[in-house]
């Protein structure tokens, strides 16, 4: 069959004589594993503690809702969205610290534009 011009070619597995993580790559990896982790584990706790203890919740007062209206409502959006901006600013600390100023030669183009790019100052704007 052939390739569709259109499309770009996207092979069925990785090449097994890739490059190895190494050094500041692994624990790079490791870092957002974990990362993602705890993030996932805080995402779930915040959406199954909602349904699971929504009666209990509803007898305690937050500026004179009930909290599991106030959480329904607009509280676990706020979460989540606190746990999306953990992330990002989580993985920005990681990403610089794995190139330690210098990165690896073969390293991904979209990589390297990431890393050198100055972190956004936010000033009194």
């Amino acid at each position: 069959m052939p390739a569709d011009p259109g499309r770009p070619h996207i092979p069925a597995a990785a090449p097994a004589d890739g490059p190895e993580l190494t050094g500041s790559l692994l624990l790079h990896w490791r870092r957002t594993r974990l990362l993602t982790f705890l993030l996932v584990a805080a995402w779930l706790a915040v959406v199954l503690g909602l349904g699971l203890f929504a009666r209990e919740l509803e007898k305690v007062r937050f500026f004179g809702w009930p909290l599991s209206y106030y959480m329904g409502a607009q509280g676990a959006l706020l979460l989540f969205l606190a746990i999306i901006g953990v992330y990002a600013w989580a993985m920005r600390r990681f990403d610089r610290a794995a190139v330690g100023g210098a990165l690896p030669a073969d390293a991904p183009e979209a990589f390297r534009r990431h890393a050198a790019a100055p972190a956004r100052e936010t000033g009194g704007r």
